[in-house]
């Protein structure tokens, strides 16, 4: 078997725990994992480092910042996100 479908799982989970330990919180891990799942790691990671790099001042609320930074990636690829 190929291995990067076997470490695909654990790539995902890896993403999940990333996000959820920039944005301080784990209470949208459903989106979490729709996310590591549908879209590219470089445009999670892209908002990552917007968020980590930029104060609240200028982004807001950094969960806010990333669901809307999420969504609006989603919606240019035309793939489906949970609200």
């Amino acid at each position: 078997m190929d291995r990067a479908v076997l470490e695909k799982p654990q790539l995902q989970q890896y993403l999940v725990e990333e996000i959820s330990a920039v944005l301080n919180t784990s209470l949208h891990m459903d989106f979490y994992r729709a996310v590591a799942e549908r879209l590219p790691r470089d445009l999670i990671f892209k908002a990552l480092a917007e968020i980590k790099a930029d104060p609240p001042s200028e982004i807001g609320d950094p969960v806010l910042y990333f669901f809307n930074e999420m969504h609006r990636a989603a919606r240019e690829l035309g793939v489906e996100l949970p609200p």
